[in-house]
């Protein structure tokens, strides 16, 4: 309870409250929204039963190689938009040369960044292991990067929630395929 001591305090608190603004975020344009965007108006409601048939090379391998669980199933069954995202990318490049090798390059670069504070020091055989333990995390950590950078992004105020998180799951999955995100097996 705030009480009056005949001091203006409580006046004096309460004009600062009432002076308080929130300055709202510049959005800017982004790739990644641009991209996400696009997918969200792409994925349809029938992801095939049989999404497994994603053969770029054997991605059961490299899940099991860098020891992903959490996004095991993810992977597995978004990444099966890579197509899409394969067309959508070539759309933009018509009309913004190569957004597709920045936009995945960008996503490598978060990858290195995580990568980077977990091996500081260590050789590749013991960074290696430290990727193995922290792939999950690592991933997490790539796709909450993401999530901000689409929060301070124009273009995407009329999507709904559910396709921007569906899009970026798919975008993380289809980087995760395209080895933009963890190791590629030995």
């Amino acid at each position: 309870m705030i009480q009056n001591d005949g001091s203006h305090n409580q006046q004096a608190g309460r004009d600062i409250i009432n002076n308080f603004k929130i300055e709202e975020i510049e959005k800017k344009p982004t790739r990644i929204a641009k991209i996400i965007s696009l997918l969200s108006q792409e994925i349809t409601d029938e992801i095939p039963d049989d999404y497994s048939a994603i053969n770029f090379y054997d991605i059961a391998d490299k899940i099991s190689f860098n020891n992903v669980k959490k996004y095991k199933e993810i992977i597995d069954r978004y990444g099966f938009f890579g197509s899409i995202i394969e067309n959508i990318c070539n759309k933009l490049d018509t009309d913004k040369p190569n957004s597709k090798s920045r936009m995945f390059e960008y996503i490598k670069f978060l990858y290195i960044e995580e990568k980077n504070k977990i091996c500081v020091g260590l050789n590749k055989e013991k960074c290696l292991e430290k990727i193995k333990e922290n792939a999950d995390n690592i991933i997490d950590a790539i796709r909450i990067k993401l999530i901000e950078l689409i929060n301070k992004s124009k273009g995407l105020d009329d999507v709904n929630q559910d396709d921007i998180d569906i899009s970026l799951v798919s975008l993380v999955a289809v980087a995760f395929i395209n080895c933009k995100i963890l190791e590629k097996p030995e």
